[in-house]
Order: C-alpha cells, then sequence, then structure tokens
C-alpha cells in the first residue's frame, strides 16, 4: 500500500446503532457508546483527499468518504439538522 499523508484528526463521543443478523436471519439492534476518530488522510502522489470515520477503540470503519462527498454530506445534515428544530 502507498504510503499515507494523515492530517491531525478529531474525535467526538457518539451513540451508535448496530444491527447484525442472528442464524435464523433476525435482525436484532442495539445501542453502543463509543468514540469515533475522524481523520483526513491523502495517498502520496494522489490528488483526491479522504475523510475516515473509524471507532477508535475497536478500529472499526464506519464510513469513508472523499472530500468531496463529505462535503455534500455536511451540506445535507445541516439541512436535516435544521428541519428538527
Amino acid at each position: 500500500m502507498d504510503p499515507i499523508h494523515q492530517r491531525m484528526g478529531e474525535s467526538v463521543a457518539v451513540v451508535v446503532r448496530n444491527r447484525q443478523v442472528d442464524p435464523s436471519g433476525k435482525v436484532r439492534c442495539g445501542v453502543e457508546a463509543c468514540d469515533l476518530d475522524l481523520v483526513i488522510y491523502q495517498y502520496v502522489g494522489d490528488d483526491n483527499v479522504w475523510i475516515a470515520v473509524v471507532e477508535g477503540e475497536h478500529q472499526r470503519q464506519r464510513l469513508e468518504v472523499s472530500l468531496e462527498s463529505a462535503q455534500r454530506l455536511v451540506r445535507r445534515l445541516s439541512l436535516l439538522l435544521d428541519g428538527t428544530r
């Protein structure tokens, strides 16, 4: 894998919903508190910048999108949140 240039990230405490399918095919849902690490990075020599959202403790990836996609998500999330007030 190519070397990565990673900028300092942020960490945020959240509550996440987990879904698992048991052997019978039934979906089981649960919630848990965790810290999510938000990281911006770029592979050396690549023009693309990526945003990753990773659960810090278990290093489970939750989301990894391009910088442009992250900007669209922020705009849409802002609209959604404005509608809940």
